[in-house]
């Protein structure tokens, strides 16, 4: 365990309706726990969890110029809540709501592994934020903090958000591929529907080996036996149960003493609506 501080964001431009700011951030021996930013608008009301999903339209975090998230503020707060913590909004003009990135995995069940994924900038050139601002934003104003140590470590196995949308054009049987071609492990695979319940059945293989089964009422008992908290309309798959051991990997022994990557690892989901499925696969490895 390291001393841990609490510093401003004071490298923020380009704050502006329909603009993308630009928040720069420090590199070094230090790592990143959590990062804030603090969004105010004029907007009747103030930055209600609704009006900042209207008037950001997405955030992108980068290391080195290459993006390792990528997200909107609703899939911020309810991937968020899928790990316990519910957002911190405004009802007034005045005063900010908050959106936060958790580096340092709040789900796990101990500061031990919650450490293993705080993101380390030592030998890094950039770590930036952008923010997408709607052009219909009302006077936005975005300020910040970031819980930081100073242990000199590498990024090394941070939680990267890979997003890819499922095109979904009729009832049934839909099949998706996820991705196995870097040595990154699956902590989580999330499946936002259209609206809630279109996704009737859901199967996980890995090489062939049945790995996840549900249907909607099974989801949600098995949600009920982890930390997690259920999100309507977030098919959760908790693959790594709260444990960053039991993610699931990429690669595997090719029975010949060599490593090879996962053959096939697919999703089987059944739907009952047409509607097309975001998928948000949350990736434990090396920077992007």
């Amino acid at each position: 365990m390291a001393l841990k501080r609490v510093v401003p964001l004071t490298s923020i431009s380009g704050v502006a309706a329909g603009a993308t700011a630009t928040v720069s951030l420090p590199v070094g021996p230090l790592r990143y726990h959590r990062i804030t930013l603090g969004y105010k608008t004029a907007t009747s009301g103030g930055a209600t969890e609704a009006t900042m999903d209207s008037e950001i339209s997405e955030i992108r975090m980068l290391i080195n110029g290459k993006v390792q998230r990528r997200f909107s503020p609703a899939q911020l707060f309810n991937l968020n809540r899928q790990k316990g913590k519910t957002p911190t909004v405004s009802n007034s003009t005045s005063i900010p709501g908050y959106l936060t990135m958790f580096l340092a995995e709040p789900q796990h069940k101990t500061n031990t592994e919650r450490e293993l994924t705080v993101w380390g900038m030592l030998g890094v050139s950039t770590f930036q934020l952008e923010i997408d601002i709607a052009p219909g934003a009302s006077s936005p104003v975005i300020t910040g903090y970031a819980v930081i140590d100073d242990v000199p470590q590498p990024p090394q196995s941070i939680v990267k958000w890979i997003r890819e949308v499922i095109q979904v054009s009729a009832t049934g049987i839909v099949n998706y591929k996820l991705d196995t071609s870097t040595p990154d492990s699956y902590q989580d695979v999330t499946f936002i529907e259209g609206s809630a319940g279109d996704i009737t059945n859901l199967l996980l293989t890995w090489d062939s080996l049945p790995l996840y089964q549900d249907d909607s009422n099974i989801a949600v008992e098995l949600l009920n036996d982890t930390d997690y908290t259920r999100v309507s309309a977030y098919r959760h798959v908790p693959l790594s149960y709260n444990s960053i051991g039991n993610a699931v990997p990429s690669i595997r022994s090719n029975g010949a003493g060599g490593i090879i990557n996962v053959g096939n690892f697919l999703a089987q989901l059944t739907m009952g609506n047409a509607n097309n499925v975001t998928v948000m696969r949350e990736m434990i490895g090396k920077p992007n």
